[in-house]
């Protein structure tokens, strides 16, 4: 328990000689799993942190498509690195961040996704396609466990399940 996160998020990932690398270690930490429930607030508080940094740096409204074809080979290396950080905390933490306090920057992070993916470049697709797949499996569970007995008939738990991407 220490001041890594904070240190990575506001001094080295705002500074652009320090951005890939502290997104490197960023992405590492995201990725963590299995751990104990009592990190669930520390890896929202790291997301929503991320994101207010990654707003600084460009909108997502932001076509990385001319970035990444037109940017320098750091401007590739950090799109790439942002779909392996997205990709991989949505694996790991997407339970964790369903949530009202992080209903915002959950959206706002998937809503990113969808710019990445948008990139021209098929090793970045790939990226973001294992993250797509990972949320439509998700999703489909979610269905069939309440299509074949896991929920009541009036059909409240799969909108509520829905309810954080509408």
């Amino acid at each position: 328990q220490t001041q890594l996160i904070d240190v990575l998020l506001n001094k080295f990932f705002p500074e652009p000689v320090f951005r890939n690398d502290a997104l490197e270690c960023l992405t590492e930490i995201g990725n963590l799993q299995d751990l104990d429930p009592q990190y669930n607030a520390l890896f929202q508080k790291l997301f929503a942190g991320f994101i207010v940094q990654l707003g600084k740096v460009f909108s997502p409204e932001t076509n990385l498509g001319p970035a990444f074809e037109n940017g320098s080979e750091d401007d590739c290396v950090f799109i790439q690195r942002l779909a392996l950080f997205l990709s991989g905390f949505f694996k790991a933490h997407l339970r964790t961040l369903e949530t009202n306090e992080s209903q915002q920057a959950l959206l706002t992070g998937m809503f990113y996704l969808v710019r990445v993916s948008e990139v021209p470049d098929v090793e970045i697709f790939r990226i973001c396609l294992e993250a797509w797949h990972m949320l439509a499996q998700d999703l489909y569970q979610a269905e069939h466990k309440f299509n074949h007995g896991g929920g009541g008939g009036g059909g409240g738990w799969r909108r509520r399940r829905r309810a954080p991407y509408s």
